[in-house]
């Protein structure tokens, strides 16, 4: 069993996995974009996401 945390907040996202997969990184996005979580070892796509506008003030 393989365990995924992700969640987006207005000051940046944060994300946990049962195991490590490379170095933790920071990104800024000031753009609308889209983003996929895929299983490495299939190439299948387990999730996609959208954001139309990451600086929209909720």
């Amino acid at each position: 069993m393989y365990f995924l945390y992700f969640a987006l907040a207005y000051n940046g996202s944060a994300g946990e996995t049962a195991e490590s997969v490379g170095t933790p990184f920071h990104m800024t996005v000031d753009r609308p974009f889209l983003f996929v979580i895929e299983d490495r070892q299939t190439g299948v796509w387990l999730f996609l996401g959208a954001i139309e506008n990451p600086l929209l003030s909720q």
